[in-house]
């Protein structure tokens, strides 16, 4: 992962 403190934008962006 990019960073240890994603948001939920982030992690749609991983999950996408």
């Amino acid at each position: 992962m990019r960073q240890k403190g994603f948001t939920l934008i982030e992690l749609m962006i991983v999950v996408a």
